[in-house]
């Protein structure tokens, strides 16, 4: 919080109010509410917003606007934070923001629903989060993920063995279907094997690793990429 209070500091000495400080206003007011302090969070957000949105700086307006309705529901206010969050989404949706800024819209969302008890937003908005975060592509979005499931299974929300269903993802089902195809195209089951392994580890960056098979006779290495 001292290191925040710094940034905005330093970003308010020129003639032209720096990022730097809009910056450290939004970590401040996460902060703020990460220690209970959601009075001190609101008035400060409701404050910088009101700057942010005169000075059409859209982006930071979206993120303070996360942490106003955080702090809003922590105050008991969730019909307030509903409706701001709802507008986040929906401005993010018009521009097609997708991914980490989007999933976090839809994470705090359901972290609301938590508070307010709504079981139903709850599922349906933590589906929508796992669909942006796609927990089995990285291990710190599959981390926020899961710390989420494991707040809804507390309270009831999430089957102690599984989660919500994630929406139909059409990208996955074509994948597939291309995938099918190519496997299709190899001459051996060596083919196969390398091919299957090099789809497995391929990513951004890439893996390396090993496919093994289970046959009558144990474990089978069939593919190596070192």
């Amino acid at each position: 919080l001292a290191a925040a209070g710094r940034a905005i500091a330093a970003g308010d000495t020129t003639a032209i109010r720096s990022p730097w400080a809009i910056a450290g206003t939004v970590l401040t007011v996460e902060l703020l509410n990460e220690l209970g302090r959601h009075e001190e969070a609101l008035a400060l957000g409701l404050a910088e917003l009101k700057s942010c949105e005169a000075s059409g700086m859209r982006y930071y307006a979206r993120n303070l606007s996360r942490g106003i309705a955080a702090s809003q529901a922590k105050l008991g206010r969730f019909a307030e934070a509903f409706a701001r969050l709802e507008a986040v989404i929906d401005e993010q949706g018009a521009l097609g923001i997708v991914g980490l800024q989007l999933g976090q819209s839809y994470e705090l969302f359901a972290r609301i629903a938590l508070g307010a008890g709504d079981a139903e937003r709850f599922q349906h908005f933590a589906a929508l989060a796992r669909e942006q975060y796609r927990p089995g592509k990285s291990s710190v979005l599959g981390a926020l993920y899961e710390r989420l499931m494991d707040e809804g299974r507390k309270e009831g929300f999430v089957d102690q063995q599984t989660g919500p269903a994630a929406p139909v993802d059409l990208d996955a089902q074509r994948s597939a279907a291309e995938i099918t195809e190519l496997l299709a195209g190899c001459t051996s089951s060596r083919e196969r094997a390398e091919r299957a392994l090099g789809l497995l580890c391929d990513g951004d960056p890439p893996t390396r690793g090993h496919l093994l098979l289970y046959t009558e006779n144990g474990l089978e290495v069939v593919a190596s990429n070192i």
